[in-house]
Formats: structure tokens, sequence, C-alpha cells
């Protein structure tokens, strides 16, 4: 399996180096830069996997350097993690202004730091938009083609768990992660998207009106992180309710 490369940019030598073998010793492949005075060339020339960025640096800082990715092709494109000392709401919100996909407040775990890398650099489902944008164009294609279902029940209902899976429960989940920086956990379940789990500080729900049930009347099935994803499994077990079986529904192929 090719190696994850991981871009590691902080003034801090000492901590540079001890973050840079750590990683290492986990399986990554690391570029340690001590300033991000040519961030965007670096970037190019290395086309990391992931960027963990520090925000107080000499020269040009996180915040400026994350701008000047913006701008990049390929930096536009290279997921962000922040490492810094700033703790501040406010600087956190600047960051994910930014396009800042994480942000871990130094001291750091490195557990933390390797769980962030995964979950960013993990395969990509549908942005918010573009899962609203589902659900308009899915509730537009129900409109049309349920008529021509009639007599087709079952057909019918795996395209409704398709939806609510891929499209209606994702945007809810969607939500709250952007909401708490995490998605619920296994344990919390869907559960946490209709009522306020006690490990959630920044809860804004309800995110969905009820306890979706998927067209046999089941609970829709929820781990996190999955099996099959880095983030969640979600799926349906379908008409025989069986776990592992042809007609279950799932959010992975």
């Amino acid at each position: 399996m090719k190696k994850k490369k991981i871009m590691l940019v902080d003034d801090e030598v000492d901590f540079l180096r001890i973050l840079q073998l750590n990683l290492e010793g986990k399986g990554y492949e690391v570029i340690a830069l001590s300033n991000a005075k040519d961030i965007v060339a670096q970037v190019d020339k290395y086309k990391p996997d992931c960027l963990l960025l520090d925000l107080l640096m000499p020269d040009i800082g996180g915040m400026d350097a994350c701008q000047l990715l913006n701008s990049d092709p390929v930096g536009s494109k290279t997921p962000i993690i922040i490492l810094s000392a700033l703790s501040k709401d406010a600087d956190k919100l600047k960051a994910y202004e930014l396009g800042v996909l994480d942000y871990i407040t130094k001291p750091v775990e490195i557990d933390t730091v390797i769980s962030a890398i995964e979950k960013v650099t993990a395969p990509k489902g549908f942005t918010l938009i573009e899962l609203m944008l589902v659900v308009i164009i899915i509730g537009a294609l129900v409109a049309m083609v349920m008529p021509r279902l009639t007599g087709r029940t079952e057909q019918a209902r795996v395209a409704t768990a398709e939806a609510d899976i891929r499209a209606n429960i994702a945007t809810a989940l969607k939500l709250y992660e952007l909401d708490n920086g995490i998605f619920p956990t296994t344990e919390e379940g869907l559960n946490a998207l209709l009522n306020k789990p006690a490990s959630s500080r920044k809860w804004n729900g309800p995110y969905l009106e009820k306890q979706p049930l998927d067209p046999w009347g089941r609970e829709y099935k929820y781990k996190s992180p999955g099996n099959h994803r880095a983030d969640y499994d979600l799926y349906s077990l379908g008409r025989d309710g069986q776990e592992g079986t042809e007609d279950d529904v799932k959010n992975w192929e």
C-alpha cells in the first residue's frame, strides 16, 4: 500500500522533529519544513496528501499560507489541518473560513493528529452544497418516477432507502459534523441528530424531524468510524433484515 505523504510546516524545530518521527513511525512519508515562505512551490512539488500547518510563524503565517494555497490549483485541493497554540474561537473560525478541514490546539496527541489525517484524507463523499442539491434533484425525480413504479413496490423501497442514506441522513450528519467537529459515535448513533448527546458542546439540532426508519420499518444501521469508510458506515438491512446479504442498501460500494 502506498504511504500517505504528509507535509509538516512548523518553526518550532523540536516539535517539528518529534512529530515527524512519530508520523514516520506510523508509516507516513513526511516532508518537514520550518517555514512557509515557499509553501505554494513546495506543495506543487511534493503534492502531499495532507498539510499540517502552524499559524504563528515568521515571514508567512499559517493564515496567509492558506490564502496563498487557495489560489493555487494543487494547494486548493490539499487538505489542511492546523496545529496551533491559538485556542480562541475567532482563530478557529477564520481558519475554517479559509478552507481548513481540522484545527488541533497544541499541545497535541499523536493519536489525535493521526485520526485527523485519516479523516481528511479519506475518500470524499458529497459536500454539503452537493448534498442539498442531491436532495432537491431526488425529490424532483421521485415526483416524476413514482407513478411509473406502481406495481414495483420493492424497487421503490430500495430507491427511498438510497435517498435517505446518500442524501437526507447524510446531509443531517454533515451538518452535525460541521457544528461539532466530529460525527456522532457508534454509541450515540443517529439519535444524536435528534437529541443532544452528553459529549457535544456545540449541538445545534435537531438535524432531523424524527427517528429515521428504512422503508421496511427498521432503524438504519450506523457506525463511526466505519469498517468500510473512515467517516461512517450507514446502511439498511433491506427486505430480508439480514446483515451482509445482497439486498443491503449502503453508503459504500
